[in-house]
């Protein structure tokens, strides 16, 4: 079975993954389908996906929690992709599509146990990553938010509310970083370039906008620090970058 191969053979981890990957779509599909009719009959081969999709994230959180290092990258990378894809595609099934607020929409596809699943997977990923390599964690996220903006705000959402502080230092820290590598490029190739990175600077304003009614003060924290942090610091690129990487953040907020 899949669930054999990716226990006893690495190399096939990734074959494996996206086989799950078209279960977890037809499951989601199956769910939202499900969602609409009425009245709600739960049909045999749904609890048969359930089922299933039960024991593949208990086998992926048990191999993320025994091996962080080997299995956490992997299998976050997979779910972010997977969480992108599957919320773009079926982002016009009709509870979705009129959702007013992203409370809702969060709401909404937390209701629909397989992609519950993978939330809960790819938060577990986070959380086994965050201590070692919160950078690479948080980038991933802005790249995922990016791509797959807006319909992947919600997983942004779910994920900064259960690492608030993490999130919030760590997105600012790669939206500076970005910014610097970004500004010292522009005075090489133009203009033209800035504009591929205006996604990104809305995608931290983006997170930084969902975190801001329940934590507010961290972030006016966060913001204060990252600006003393310039005045003090040895590096001029810092000194130099970091009032107008502020002040671009004010600007989009």
């Amino acid at each position: 079975s899949a669930l054999f191969l990716l226990r006893t053979v690495p190399v096939a981890r990734h074959a494996v993954l996206e086989h799950y990957s078209l279960l977890f779509d037809d499951a989601i599909n199956s769910s939202l389908n499900f969602s609409d009719r009425v009245p709600h009959d739960v049909t045999g081969h749904q609890k048969l996906q359930l089922s299933a999709l039960q024991d593949v994230t208990g086998v992926l959180l048990s191999f993320i929690k025994s091996s962080p290092e080997a299995w956490a990258p992997v299998v976050s990378s997979w779910t972010l992709t997977l969480l992108g894809q599957l919320s773009s595609k079926y982002a016009a099934k009709r509870g979705i599509q009129h959702a007013t607020s992203l409370n809702e929409v969060l709401q909404m596809w937390l209701a629909c146990e397989p992609a519950k699943m993978l939330m809960e997977i790819s938060t577990e990923c986070f959380a086994a990553m965050v201590g070692a390599a919160p950078d690479m964690c948080v980038d991933s996220l802005l790249e995922a938010s990016v791509r797959y903006s807006p319909h992947f705000d919600w997983v942004v959402a779910h994920i900064g509310s259960c690492f608030p502080r993490t999130i919030i230092t760590r997105v600012l820290n790669c939206g500076l970083k970005d910014f610097c590598s970004d500004s010292g490029h522009d005075k090489e190739s133009g203009p033209s370039t800035s504009r591929l990175k205006v996604p990104k600077m809305a995608s931290v304003v983006g997170i930084l906008g969902h975190l801001a009614s329940k934590h507010g003060h961290d972030i006016r924290k966060a913001l204060m620090a990252l600006f003393e942090a310039s005045l003090h610091s040895d590096a001029m690129n810092s000194k130099v970058t970091t009032l107008p990487f502020l002040l671009q953040l004010a600007v989009n907020v």
